[in-house]
């Protein structure tokens, strides 16, 4: 189930802030059915008053993941740089720093963060505690993948790079890819 912020109310202000789960939509009313946290009352509420939490969105449900981040002006301090790194196992940042360009370094470490980003915000596990697992294939995935992902059956990822972009890309049903491809003028 969707969860959702309620916000911008006038009839009834007290729910401003409140959140709650999506259980139905209305196409007569356009109004989503949304049941409360701790009530448990089900209000009525249009699109433009709700805020999806969790990256999801009616054009992006739960677990459906679309994600590019342009590195090329990204200049973090060194104590922003080690920061980061801790974010990540020691492996991991011992790979990023076999790179010899920074450019290089600084795709393999967002590449990770956003490996990890992804996997927090889907499943609810802590970000340090997020492991990550290749196939034989290369293909990434989560290792210590919660039981219970109720709607995420299949929830997997995939991560690219090239030139300036690092890109993610998740499906909670259908197997999922991504390829970047920067124009060689613009990769550099």
């Amino acid at each position: 189930l969707e969860r959702v912020q309620i916000h911008g109310l006038g009839a009834r202000p007290a729910l401003n802030g409140c959140c709650g789960q999506i259980i139905s939509f209305d196409a007569a009313t356009m109004r989503y059915g949304v049941i409360m946290d701790g009530s448990r009352e089900r209000v009525a509420i249009r699109k433009a008053n709700l805020r999806w939490l969790n990256g999801a969105t009616p054009e992006m449900p739960h677990g459906v993941l679309r994600w590019v981040v342009d590195v090329l002006n990204w200049n973090p301090s060194d104590k922003e740089w080690e920061l980061l790194l801790e974010c990540v196992s020691s492996e991991e940042a011992t790979k990023v720093k076999r790179f010899i360009h920074k450019v290089d370094q600084k795709r393999a470490l967002v590449s990770r963060l956003l490996q990890r980003s992804a996997c927090s915000q889907v499943t609810g596990l802590a970000a340090s505690t997020v492991e990550i697992k290749r196939t034989k294939g290369s293909k990434p995935y989560l290792a210590n993948r919660p039981v219970e992902l109720p709607g995420l059956a299949n929830w997997n990822f995939n991560v690219s790079h090239e030139g300036r972009f690092v890109g993610l890309a998740a499906e909670p049903l259908l197997l999922c890819g991504i390829d970047l491809a920067a124009p060689e003028r613009v990769s550099r």
